[in-house]
């Protein structure tokens, strides 16, 4: 290029910064000559045949949702130097983007919910037990946070209003089902063909699956948020005090007979069998179909109406994990401390409710699901949760305090402009079964800064976590790879546990095993049944899950 063609480059360019006009190359199909430069003589230049200049409209409110030109350096092999990023375009997204916490939390209560059943009860650990009938333990904290889980899931998996109620209630029956053939045929044909005759009717799946449906149905009829969040699960308590105080069993009912209620020894909550729970499961299943054949069960009829607030509490957390993502609640990446501070506050909340209610007379117990229990159960997964989604989705866990101060950081510097509003109608969006969705417009370092001048070059992008997460965070083999991978199979790898369970109890072998390989030189003996029950959950079970995640084969109800 001659010394007075780069002199008119310079000065096109100039021009162009100034005013707002951009240079596009000739060989772009949408150039327009319409502005050459000529000459004196009426010919074009040079400079001109090579460039031309149009101006750049001012940027509306919809831009953000156009395709946008990158300039970009011409080279030999370039045909145009106007090219168009779009996400939508891009086929290099075959999936979504899962909300990895959500996995790896449902990963570790699953885990923590084999563990929990592997115990050897003679030699095991208090906390790892559970109590007799008051008290609270790591145990009782499983079963729970199960629930927990999956209320998160069920507004995200429910956003685009493809569920019917035949659905929801197929997929409830689904569960129920399972439960008891895990309960009844599995167990007699392992252990005694008469078995059948006082099989045990309720169980965690069958409380699973009609939790499920109570709240799954009661979040799509109950349109109004207020109704959903605070009048329904204040409907489910009110419902189990009325029944706890009005249904107990009077004296003539039970052997020995229970306190009357000017005596003072007379309680709501105990003896066991002078409880409403009991006298519902009694005249329910009777006693032969009981756990145990135990004048009440542990996932009997009463305390299932609280085991829904549980899982309204998820719930909850899922709507806001939802208003973050496409009611556009803050303008920076910052949402997500700002969420996990909320979910923090109302983990504070429960576990402050749960003592008053305690200091009141109502006792913490698993069995009955008091109120007091769902208080402390809804503050630990609700910690957990905000934990994991920490220390996986926001990339807390990596460098330490310095990580920590990067992370906030990068939170500020990344800013949430819209969602996709097609997408936020799709099934697949982040869930149990579904999958996390949401559209940022993230800045390219290449195309200068974020001033109205430069907003065009905004190129929308499909992202995990927020920045600066590293790449490939659960790509690696790890504990996140081990919890990610359990917890999109919850349902298959609980299902081999039972069975496993059962087979090797069938057979005898189960307490052999653990004498033979782990009593015999581990001591005490509580730490033999912790490492026994690891053994068989992140041993045997994880790696199972692991697997089925690497051949992507899936149990979905």
């Amino acid at each position: 290029m001659s010394d007075s063609e780069r002199e008119s480059f310079v000065t096109a360019r100039s021009h162009q910064s100034s005013s707002g006009f951009s240079v596009h190359s000739s060989h772009s199909n949408t150039a327009s000559y319409s502005d050459h430069e000529t000459n004196t003589a009426g010919s074009v230049t040079p400079t001109a045949a090579l460039f031309s200049i149009r101006p750049i409209p001012a940027p509306t409110h919809q831009d953000h949702l156009r395709p946008v030109p990158i300039r970009i350096p011409q080279t030999s092999n370039s045909i145009s130097s106007n090219v168009h990023v779009n996400a939508a375009a891009t086929p290099a997204q075959p999936h979504k983007p899962r909300l990895a916490s959500l996995d790896v939390f449902r990963g570790l209560v699953t885990l923590a919910m084999i563990v929990a059943n592997y115990q050897i009860e003679e030699a095991a650990f208090p906390v790892l037990l559970h109590p007799d009938w008051f008290g609270f333990s790591l145990a009782d904290a499983v079963f729970p946070s199960f629930l927990f889980i999956m209320g998160v899931a069920i507004p995200i998996s429910m956003q685009s209003g493809r569920k019917s109620y035949a659905t929801i209630a197929i997929r409830a029956l689904k569960l129920a089902a399972i439960g008891l053939l895990l309960n009844n045929p599995i167990s007699a044909l392992l252990k005694s063909p008469h078995t059948l005759s006082n099989f045990r009717i309720p169980g965690v799946l069958q409380r699973t699956g009609i939790v499920f449906y109570i709240v799954a149905t009661a979040y799509k009829s109950l349109t109004s948020p207020y109704m959903f969040t605070y009048a329904f699960p204040a409907f489910l308590l009110a419902v189990w005090t009325i029944m706890s105080t009005t249904l107990i069993p009077t004296a003539v009912d039970t052997n020995p007979p229970c306190p009357m209620k000017n005596s003072t020894e007379f309680s709501y909550f105990s003896p066991p069998e002078c409880t409403a729970q009991s006298n519902l499961d009694l005249l329910a299943f009777s006693r032969a179909h009981t756990y145990k054949h135990l004048p009440f069960d542990n996932e009997g009829i009463l305390s299932t109406f609280p085991a829904c607030v549980t899982c309204v509490i998820g719930c909850i957390a899922g709507q806001g994990l939802l208003r973050a993502f496409h009611g556009r609640d803050f303008t920076d990446g910052s949402w997500r401390l700002r969420h996990a501070f909320r979910l923090s506050i109302a983990a504070i909340v429960c576990l402050l409710g749960a003592f008053a209610l305690s200091a009141v007379g109502v006792p913490v117990s698993k069995n009955l699901w008091t109120p007091s229990f769902v208080g402390i159960a809804g503050a630990v997964s609700l910690a957990g949760f905000v934990v994991c989604f920490l220390w996986v989705d926001c990339g807390v866990r990596d460098g330490g305090a310095d990580g920590f101060k990067k992370w906030v950081k990068g939170l500020m510097r990344t800013r949430v402009e819209s969602v996709d509003e097609d997408d936020a109608d799709d099934e697949d969006t982040f869930g149990s079964d579904d999958i996390e969705h949401a559209r940022f417009h993230e800045r390219d370092p290449l195309l200068g800064s974020s001033s109205p001048a430069s907003n065009a070059t905004t190129v929308t992008r499909a992202i995990l976590a927020p920045p600066p997460p590293p790449p490939n965070q659960l790509a690696h083999p790890g504990f996140n790879t081990l919890l990610s991978s359990c917890g999109k199979n919850p349902l298959a790898l609980y299902v081999f546990s039972e069975v496993l369970a059962e087979v090797l109890q069938g057979f005898g072998v189960y307490t052999v095993l653990f004498d033979v390989l782990f009593a015999s030189w581990i001591w005490p003996g509580g730490l033999a049944s912790l490492v026994w029950s690891l053994f068989w959950a992140v041993g045997v079970v994880g790696s199972l899950g692991v697997y089925l995640d690497r051949i992507q084969w899936y149990w979905r109800m």
